[in-house]
């Protein structure tokens, strides 16, 4: 829990003093540090326009898990789609290897795509290592994080909103704090 009062926050429950953009990375109490939820925005600015996309494109970088919500987006996206046809959907990330639930979410996601006859809107890209999304960010008209529930800050949402790229997420836990 923060409280701004004379441009310091204090983390009552630790009992520290923190002012704005110090202390970050180091030990504030014993065994306990204090680490940001940060990105290199040297990486992660602005690239040139590329014509990697011919189209409008909304990004939604997410792991393919329930909590992730990209059935929200897919179904969302059926609704946006028929005012806007020159829009696609880009999904950039997998199902976690070794976690059952989320292969099954994935195939759920593929009978969704085809049950909404979204086939040919829906561009399936997979894992993308992080230090390739700038191009995906800066290239898409909007980046989409439709989280459901367990979600801090969204490191995703943050390297789109340094890549210059509207970000829209759903109103839950930290992604409030965007």
């Amino acid at each position: 829990r923060k409280v701004v009062a004379n441009d310091t926050f204090f983390f009552r429950e630790m009992g520290v003093d923190i002012h704005p953009q110090t202390g970050m990375f180091s030990e504030v109490l014993p065994n306990k540090w204090f680490i940001p939820n940060c990105i290199d925005i040297d990486t992660f600015s602005r690239s040139p326009s590329d014509s990697r996309f011919p189209y409008d494109v909304i990004v939604v970088p997410r792991n393919f898990t329930y909590p992730r919500g990209i059935d929200l987006a897919i179904n969302a996206f059926a609704v946006f789609n028929l005012e806007f046809p020159d829009t696609r959907l880009l999904l950039v990330g997998d199902a976690i290897t070794g976690l059952v639930s989320s292969q099954v979410y994935k195939q759920e996601l593929f009978k969704l795509i085809s049950s909404l006859n979204l086939d040919n809107k829906i561009i399936y890209k997979g894992f993308v290592p992080w230090d390739q999304m700038p191009p995906i960010y800066s290239n898409s008209s909007v980046t989409l994080i439709p989280t459901r529930n367990s979600e801090g800050t969204s490191l995703s949402a943050l390297e789109s909103m340094s890549c210059g790229t509207a970000t829209l997420t759903t109103d839950v836990e930290g992604l409030l704090d965007l």
